[in-house]
């Protein structure tokens, strides 16, 4: 790898320039358990649009603007319930978070050394769209450096290596810190994620790790169009599907939309 103390300190990393190229749609990844060597890799999918995108579970769902899945204000129920994935009998876990300012994922643009912030509020509703207790959510983001990476059977690729840690906190009953090591591929996005949660709630103890590796993306033969968001983008609302607490967290799907 080439560590970041290589690259000349004026340099400009514009992160713009490793998102998904127009036209991309869609995009599948092999997700592996790290904890558990000996477990088979799972496809994991997103598809993009213009106002965000939807992850695993949620891909091909009709769902909408997610402000219409939570109550208002003084209001007891929201407009509709959300028509969230359940496999057989079995309900999963979902939540529903807005961020106040909207959470910027990546910066635009960030130079070696540089670590970036942000900073929201999150107000949390359960998958009926009631409110739960309110949070707080901090994002760091900081570049490592370049590093080549070939996913499944695919040609090496050099990539830009992110670290990136989330800290979410609602009072005393849920405390969670997520870890991610990013790899973007200029022009093509996320070619590899490795990501650790960490989670107290209510006196129970998670820890879990995965990696997610792109295969071949999908694309649209008529591109996105022009005044969708260049990713990275800000995340406004998001829809979050958690399908498994036991041996490990694992993430069922999402739906994310996208701020200015």
């Amino acid at each position: 790898m080439t560590a970041v103390g290589d690259v000349p300190a004026q340099t400009i990393f514009h992160l713009t320039e490793y998102s998904s190229q127009p036209g991309t749609v869609e995009a599948s990844y092999q997700r592996r358990e790290l904890r558990t060597q000996d477990e088979s890799p799972t496809l994991y999918r997103r598809r993009f649009g213009e106002q965000g995108h939807t992850e695993g579970a949620f891909v091909g769902r009709k769902i909408g603007r997610l402000g219409q899945y939570i109550a208002a204000q003084g209001e007891k129920e929201p407009a509709q319930y959300l028509p969230w994935p359940v496999s057989g009998e079995e309900r999963w876990l979902g939540l529903l978070l807005e961020f106040d300012p909207p959470l910027v994922i990546l910066p635009s643009t960030i130079r070696p050394g540089e670590r970036f912030e942000c900073r929201s509020t999150i107000r949390a509703s359960d998958r009926w769209g009631h409110p739960l207790p309110s949070g707080t959510i901090q994002r760091t983001v900081r570049v490592e450096g370049f590093e080549a990476v070939a996913p499944g059977e695919r040609m090496p690729t050099v990539c830009l290596r992110l670290v990136t840690e989330t800290q979410l906190r609602f009072g005393w009953l849920v405390r969670a810190n997520v870890t991610e090591y990013v790899w973007l591929g200029r022009g093509i996005g996320e070619v590899k994620v490795v990501r650790r949660i960490q989670m107290l709630a209510f006196l129970l103890y998670f820890d879990e790790a995965y990696v997610y590796e792109l295969a071949d993306p999908v694309r649209s033969s008529t591109p996105l169009d022009a005044s969708a968001p260049a990713l990275p983008a800000s995340w406004t609302r998001v829809a979050l599907l958690l399908d498994r607490f036991l041996p490990g967290l694992r993430i069922g799907g999402a739906v994310i939309e996208y701020g200015p």
